[in-house]
């Protein structure tokens, strides 16, 4: 859990994450990040477009892993990883 308070822009930013092994070859993670923005009415929007998921595989000296996360009006976001350890 990683909380941020951004005193100049008035903001506040809460985010975790998780992973989880089923096997030790595989990884499934999930993870929230959420912005609130408070304006000078003391009103907050909360933008729930934060939640994101991946997984990662592990085979043989080499690990890929594949994440997923919508950035609301910017669109979704798909990141893919190769690396391997020689």
């Amino acid at each position: 859990m990683d909380i941020k308070q951004q005193v100049y822009e008035n903001r506040t930013i809460v985010s975790f994450g998780t992973e989880f092994l089923p096997i030790s070859s595989l990884a499934l993670r999930a993870g929230y990040a959420s912005h609130f923005i408070t304006s000078s009415l003391n009103s907050s929007i909360a933008d729930t477009s934060g939640i994101g998921a991946g997984f990662g595989i592990k085979l043989f000296g080499t690990q890929t892993d594949y994440s997923y996360a919508p950035y609301g009006i910017l669109g979704n976001t798909h990141r893919i990883s190769f690396s391997s350890k020689f």
